[in-house]
């Protein structure tokens, strides 16, 4: 969660306000999926990221590709 926020706190600093907020948005629903669990990197494998993924479409989310893909960025680094 540590990376994502700094990921989040460069994009403030590099990208529209537009693409910024879907990284905010994608944070958020983050830290609803993991709850208090501060999450590691040996803990993101393509079972997680299809979790968190099809989580948000099962709410109904807009942008679930969005927060989906701002995630699965975490895992190529």
């Amino acid at each position: 969660m540590d990376y994502f926020q700094q990921q989040v706190d460069i994009k403030d600093q590099t990208t529209s306000k537009s693409n910024y907020s879907i990284w905010i948005s994608a944070q958020k629903h983050l830290l609803v999926y993991c709850g208090k669990h501060d999450l590691n990197f040996e803990e993101l494998d393509k079972d997680w990221l299809d979790g968190f993924k099809y989580t948000n479409l099962n709410h109904g989310e807009s942008k679930e590709y969005d927060y989906w893909a701002k995630t699965k960025h975490l895992s190529i680094h």
